[in-house]
């Protein structure tokens, strides 16, 4: 597991957040939110961007941490409201 997780080139994955969507910056650049019968026109609650920069942070631009697999593209499936509610 050490040698993937730091090797140089690492697979592309495509991962579903089911979440309040996110919004992307330095360390989350890879990915599409797919709004799904919400009320929000953006983003409307952090959670999905705490849970995608788990998965999929970019690594090595000395910005936060790390993702797990920080070549993921994230497709961010909004379904919170305005207050996180899923």
């Amino acid at each position: 597991a050490y040698e993937f997780f730091y090797a140089e080139s690492l697979p592309t994955v495509y991962v579903a957040v089911i979440d309040t969507g996110f919004q992307t910056h330095e360390d989350l650049t890879r990915g599409t939110n797919v709004p799904v019968g919400t009320s929000c026109i953006d983003i409307c609650h952090w959670h999905g961007n705490f849970v995608s920069g788990i998965i999929a942070a970019s690594r090595n631009n000395s910005r936060g941490g790390q993702g797990i697999a920080p070549n993921a593209y994230i497709y961010g499936f909004q379904i919170g409201d305005q207050d996180g509610n899923l």
